[in-house]
């Protein structure tokens, strides 16, 4: 008696059961099959049937600067005002207004995530309504702009005129005072030029005197004017700076009242200090001044000394000096030189950036993602090698 074997068949689920695989594709294999889901669905829990990915849930990512809506498959962004979809619907990107019609700006039109702006060149001011620009009058505005200069206002610009005493700078900015005193050291004869914004004019010796309108130092006839100390029975003399006393004939004595003195104020020069010794007295020039005590003058230490005012420039006035200093520079307590200004310590100065205090000046080290221009964010999508395979999404820094 000959017993054979039992062959069982492959049953093909796909064929049996249609409702298998419902959204992909149904393979059978030898025992059982497998689903097979398209891009956007996956398999469900039992692995019978393909069900919809969300997308719009699953990642909170997912259409930045926009909203996500999901549908079967897939899904598709709906984007904020400022930003369209990319080819395929899947991101958001930042729409340029600046690239076309300029966004409607008169002058500049700044670019940025989701929004632009309208700015204006130098010498202009932004309007109201956000897109034209107007003329700044520099003139009105600032009416002290050219030191003491006339202001003409330009269309972006003005120019200063300038009157005597000034004279205008190269790019006619400014008007910048004429060191009359510097220029001509024989201008104060008999006296002690003072530079002035505009002018000058001359401290005179003692014994000298400046008419009025004019910057001439004169002799003072101390005879003429009766201020003198000269006896009754004495003549007097006028000489350059003082006078004398000469006696009348059949007089004698110590020439009137007195011998010849140099003021009629006192011995000592104002600008001296009298010290009272045994017997005797000595006159001692104040400082900032040199001479014998009875006839002090003015030391000018700026012409004296060079490295006075480093940073600055250096002005001279009877009995001393003080310093104006340079853009970027402070005078001391003491107005006899400059210090640097420490502008780092202005708050917010460098915005997205570290601010490096230097001589006179300062300078902003930007931040990773920043560099120094008008717009401040640097849009790194525009470097077509950033997301070489995908979309590039710029975001604040």
């Amino acid at each position: 008696m000959f017993i054979g074997r039992t062959f069982l068949a492959d049953v093909n689920e796909c064929e049996g059961d249609k409702s298998l695989c419902r959204g992909g594709t149904c393979h059978n294999e030898p025992g059982n099959f497998r689903c097979e889901c398209p891009t956007g669905l996956e398999l469900s829990t039992d692995e019978r049937s393909c069900v919809d990915i969300d997308e719009c849930g699953s990642s909170s990512s997912v259409c930045s600067n926009g909203y996500c809506e999901n549908f079967m498959g897939g899904y598709h962004c709906r984007c904020h005002t400022g930003f369209k979809p990319n080819t395929q619907q899947t991101s958001c990107v930042d729409i340029d207004e600046c690239a076309e019609n300029n966004g409607g700006c008169e002058m500049l039109c700044v670019n940025s995530p989701g929004s632009f702006a309208c700015g204006c060149e130098m010498g202009f001011t932004l309007m109201p309504n956000g897109r034209n620009c107007k003329d700044y009058n520099e003139c009105r505005e600032n009416p002290n702009i050219c030191n003491g200069g006339k202001c003409n206002n330009t269309p972006g610009a003005y120019r200063c005129i300038c009157t005597d005493g000034l004279r205008s700078s190269q790019d006619m900015k400014q008007c910048i005072d004429i060191d009359e005193c510097s220029e001509n050291r024989n201008l104060c004869e008999n006296g002690v030029c003072e530079n002035l914004p505009g002018s000058y004019r001359c401290n005179c010796d003692n014994g000298f005197d400046a008419a009025e309108g004019s910057n001439r130092c004169t002799d003072i006839d101390e005879c003429l004017t009766g201020k003198n100390m000269c006896d009754e029975h004495a003549t007097c003399l006028n000489t350059a700076s003082s006078y004398r006393c000469q006696c009348k004939p059949g007089f004698e004595g110590d020439q009137g009242s007195t011998l010849t003195i140099s003021t009629s104020d006192g011995v000592c020069s104002q600008n001296a200090v009298c010290v009272n010794e045994p017997g005797n007295y000595a006159c001692i020039c104040e400082e900032g001044f040199t001479g014998d005590g009875f006839n002090c003058r003015d030391i000018d230490e700026c012409s004296l000394r060079e490295d006075l005012c480093v940073n600055g420039r250096c002005y001279n006035f009877i009995g001393g000096y003080r310093c104006t200093c340079n853009m970027g520079f402070a005078r001391s307590t003491n107005e006899k030189s400059c210090i640097d200004i420490d502008e780092c310590q202005i708050q917010n100065l460098c915005v997205n950036g570290d601010c490096v205090n230097t001589i006179g000046a300062y300078e902003c080290r930007c931040k990773p993602g920043f560099k120094l221009d008008d717009i401040g964010d640097i849009n790194e999508c525009a470097d077509v090698d950033n997301c070489l395979y995908g979309t590039c999404i710029n975001e604040t820094g």
